[in-house]
């Protein structure tokens, strides 16, 4: 028997259409309702994962040179608020952590500490937040929103990032856990004392406080964030709970539980309290033979006319229109490259490629569902391998990337959770009704 290991299911398109151009859409579930996202997590709970994190993005497309392939793929939109379906995903699950993803680049950090106090006390201990940013240079008239006033670099990106989720965190702390006395006799809800101003001044946010929510009983949500990168790293390292990216070579998933031992050491946090998931996308086959099949299908135009759009949204460039049998232009990879917020999508899309410069894009594409190269495809006993390796190279958990329409759910979970059960790498049972304590229940 293998130890057990954490699992997650990211839910890459967030609250937006699930399973567009595959088998089962035409059933007629609306995505946009909640039946199927409560069905999905019941189904998830069964299974014994942790969370269910729901992606989120804001805005339509990235340019005009990827509306038209965004939209006609639904890679790009539409996509609606992922906080108001937790409250279903909440009541249809008991065990189940919910993670929300919220953008501290767009989102006022006020507004973000007093929803998601809402949220948590609905059923606090499964809520968690997922805190991604965006800036790299996008213009303010392409983003939606007023602040920050001009594009930010990278760096000052996470600098904004670190002010944001330490006024959520003073936010929800600034009511004393036993504010509140409720007492008949003096006629006093809450004592005024119990309660204080944060007077937060930095370089990008002023915020008084105190928050008008409720306090928590408890070290209150999970906070995640997605990064593989020693910056962003830094930031799960100094402020986070769960860290997650695409990594799943022995040596950057060693790289990356360093990176965050000691940044955790250097601000002063217990490094073991941060847990490190690997995002996989497996395609489950019964048979060599289907295997196969399938890996033929994988280079066929319609294959790549299915995946290419959501890394073309991603790369600002629509890839279905060049020529699939020649090499990308050298011009686009160049673009890439030099562009911080697309050189670590290019770098991953590309790392198990020998000469970018003279490979066929057909051959490139072929190899990835999500823009990460490597996508597993094998049978549930080949995939629990697979898993059992990345486990072994020290990361705590393993994230499904994927939608949750039916064909993505069943099609992966029906066939491997058995195997992974039997392995004893899937939990039986939760420790309790808490995201953190089953985070921390091994």
């Amino acid at each position: 028997m293998t130890d057990p290991i954490h699992f997650g299911w990211f839910v890459g398109q967030g609250f937006g259409v699930q399973g567009w151009r595959k088998d089962s859409y035409p059933w007629g579930y609306k995505w946009y309702q909640p039946a199927i996202w409560e069905q999905a997590g019941r189904v998830l709970e069964q299974a014994g994962f942790d969370f269910l994190l729901l992606k989120d993005g804001p805005t339509v497309h990235a340019s005009e040179r990827t509306a038209k392939v965004g939209l006609a793929s639904a890679e790009a939109g539409p996509r609606h608020e992922t906080q108001f379906l937790v409250p279903y995903l909440l009541n249809a699950t008991e065990r189940l952590g919910i993670v929300t993803t919220i953008n501290s680049s767009h989102y006022d950090p006020f507004i973000a500490a007093r929803n998601i106090s809402t949220l948590y006390h609905f059923d606090g201990p499964r809520v968690g937040i997922n805190v991604v940013t965006s800036g790299g240079g996008v213009p303010i008239r392409d983003s939606n929103f007023q602040a920050p006033s001009a594009p930010l670099g990278p760096e000052s990106t996470y600098e904004r990032a670190d002010e944001w989720i330490t006024i959520v965190k003073r936010l929800w702390e600034s009511w004393d856990r036993d504010a509140v006395v409720e007492d008949d006799v003096s006629r006093v809800y809450a004592r005024w004392e119990g309660i204080h101003p944060i007077d937060f001044h930095g370089k990008h946010f002023d915020v008084p406080g105190p928050t008008s929510a409720l306090p928590f009983q408890d070290e209150g949500p999970i906070i995640a964030a997605p990064s593989n990168s020693s910056r962003g790293l830094r930031f799960v390292a100094e402020h986070a709970d769960v860290q997650f990216g695409y990594s799943t070579d022995a040596e950057t998933i060693t790289w990356i539980r360093d990176q965050l031992d000691a940044g955790a050491h250097a601000a002063h946090r217990d490094p073991s309290k941060i847990r490190s998931f690997a995002n996989i996308s497996p395609k489950v086959v019964g048979s060599k033979a289907e295997k196969e099949e399938y890996l033929r299908w994988r280079r066929s135009d319609e294959s790549l006319d299915r995946n290419l759009p959501l890394l073309s949204v991603i790369l600002d460039h629509d890839l279905t229109t060049l020529d699939y049998d020649a090499p990308i232009p050298n011009d686009l990879l160049e673009r890439w490259t030099s562009n911080p917020v697309s050189a670590g999508v290019v770098h991953a899309f590309l790392a198990t490629i020998d000469d970018p410069a003279t490979t066929p894009l057909r051959e490139i594409g072929a190899r990835s569902t999500h823009g990460q190269s490597g996508d597993i495809v094998g049978t549930a006993e080949e995939i629990a391998d697979y898993i059992e390796e990345i486990a072994s190279s020290g990361t705590g958990g393993i994230i499904f990337d994927f939608n949750v329409d039916p064909e993505s759910l069943y099609g992966t979970l029906v066939p491997l959770v058995p195997v992974l059960r039997r392995r004893g790498l899937l939990r039986t049972d939760y420790v309790s009704n808490s995201l953190r304590e089953n985070l921390a229940g091994f």
